[in-house]
């Protein structure tokens, strides 16, 4: 028969348990609910959890003043990128000065945004149905626009109080003010101050019409006079006007690979004839269309082919995931050599910069095995070959000329190992058989260690304890400590 009285609290619960449930009674100063099956019914305490609780106010202030780099700058116009959720606002406190020294403590306009009481005496700034003022610009804030709640906010620069209201100064000092309820707060993504004024007054009136004061009598305190108020109305119209002005004076940005609409890459690509892969993230996107020139000149060569790929992935070629071989290349690769030279000039196995293709020592010491012939090919006009063994050079050639082979790694998604095929099919030099290839281990061609010589193609593996018999010392596994001869020292291992 107790009355419930309301303290304030608030005891959030668990909807499914407490479905047609009720509170229980107990001696205790918590209240309780019962919970459990209805054969093992048990209370439990509800202990209470506290509101959201944010700071009320806070202060931003800019370490260092604005520069026009022009003395009488009249600073012209205010756009802040914020959330303004109900109950919150935002103040910009201006200050301006032709000297740094000169920039007063205390500040010469403020401006409010959000929830702004009557009282104060500031100009408030008003929603703007646009994400930026920039032109083709997605905007800062996270959030998407709500009217009059977050978005893009605008108001003229106006010094509140004085006779003429512009705010001058080269430099301006800027500080920020949020004010929240303690459960809601204002976000700010962004905000911008334009100067100098653009004045539809002193640019399109007669002379008759403007402001006549100037120094303290401008700054003294009192109702504004008649040219600075048509300055300021004025000003309504041309916040609206410039805005238009901008976006059609940086129409270009429209088919700029860089600063083109998302939805617009596919349309601007067929301007250029350049079919993009469906799928393709927006970032690759925009960078084949910024270098849809160069491939155009190299279409049909290697190095175009290099492109081509190192574009639609996004930079694989130049990070050695993805090697592009033209298969003559392993002609030198089957023997080891000492004594000669083998350097080539862009050589895509040898992705550092080396004094030649294999070692050498001394001027005639050769090491290859004597079956094989293939070696033969490098000297060929040079060495006195018997017929069989110019045949075995003869298919030696066959077998590796007019070929192209393109390596990826074998972690290569499916996706984007069918991405490369079809690349490879479409930019490949015409005389060429091509091949896609997925590579197992750090790239090794031949008997030299190549691409890997400063690329890995994978994560470099962990060092293991060298296993007798099965580890090649100084590739991955090491020894660790002395190795005993009596596996039973070793707990049979």
């Amino acid at each position: 028969g107790r009355e419930a009285l309301a303290v304030g609290e608030r005891y959030p619960l668990n909807a499914g348990e407490m479905l047609n449930r009720r509170f229980a009674v107990e001696a205790s100063d918590l209240p309780h609910y019962p919970a459990g099956d209805a054969d093992e019914l048990r209370l439990r305490p509800l202990h209470p959890l506290s509101m959201p609780a944010l700071s009320r106010q806070a202060t931003a202030r800019l370490s260092v003043p604005f520069d026009s780099g022009e003395p009488g700058t009249v600073w012209h116009r205010i756009y802040l990128e914020a959330k303004l959720p109900p109950g919150t606002s935002v103040r910009v406190l201006l200050s301006a000065a032709d000297a740094v020294e000169e920039l007063p403590t205390h500040p010469d306009a403020a401006h409010g945004f959000g929830a702004i009481s009557s009282d104060e005496p500031m100009p408030v700034g008003s929603w703007v149905n646009q994400a930026s003022e920039l032109p083709f610009h997605a905007g800062l804030l996270p959030c998407g626009p709500e009217p009059h709640r977050a978005g893009l906010f605008s108001v003229l620069v106006q010094a509140g109080g004085r006779r003429v209201r512009d705010l001058t100064g080269r430099y301006l000092d800027l500080s920020l003010e949020l004010h929240g309820n303690g459960h809601l707060s204002p976000e700010v993504a962004a905000v911008r101050v334009y100067g100098p004024r653009f004045s539809y007054r002193d640019r399109y009136l007669p002379a008759l019409y403007r402001e006549e004061l100037s120094g303290a009598d401008a700054r003294a305190e009192g109702d504004a006079t008649g040219a600075d108020f048509l300055n300021r109305l004025l000003g309504l119209c041309e916040g609206f006007l410039t805005p238009l002005e901008d976006r059609i004076a940086n129409a270009y940005l429209l088919t700029n690979p860089a600063t083109a609409p998302p939805e617009a890459l596919d349309w601007l690509a067929r301007w250029v004839g350049l079919a993009l892969e469906p799928g393709l993230p927006e970032q690759r996107k925009r960078r084949m269309l910024r270098h849809a020139g160069s491939a155009y000149r190299r279409r049909g060569t290697v190095p175009g082919l290099q492109l081509a790929l190192d574009l639609a992935t996004d930079g694989k070629v130049g990070e050695g995931a993805i090697v592009v071989l033209e298969d003559f290349r392993l002609r030198r690769t089957f023997a080891t050599i000492l004594g000669a030279d083998l350097s080539v000039e862009d050589d895509p196995l040898l992705q550092a910069d080396l004094p030649s293709a294999n070692s050498y020592v001394g001027d005639t010491l050769f090491l290859g095995d004597e079956w094989r012939r293939e070696f033969m090919s490098l000297f060929a006009e040079e060495l006195d070959l018997y017929r069989f063994e110019e045949r075995a050079v003869e298919r030696f050639h066959e077998r590796l000329a007019n070929r192209l082979t393109v390596l990826v790694h074998r972690d290569t998604g499916a996706e984007d190992l069918r991405l490369v095929s079809r690349i490879v099919e479409a930019e490949a030099p015409a005389h060429l058989v091509s091949r896609v290839l997925a590579a197992g281990e750090p790239l090794l061609v031949g008997l030299r260690s190549l691409v890997s010589v400063n690329t890995w193609l994978d994560e470099k593996p962990e060092a293991d304890a060298a296993r007798l018999g099965a580890s090649l010392i100084g590739r991955k596994d090491q020894i660790r400590r002395t190795p005993s001869l009596d596996p039973r020292l070793d707990g049979g291992a």
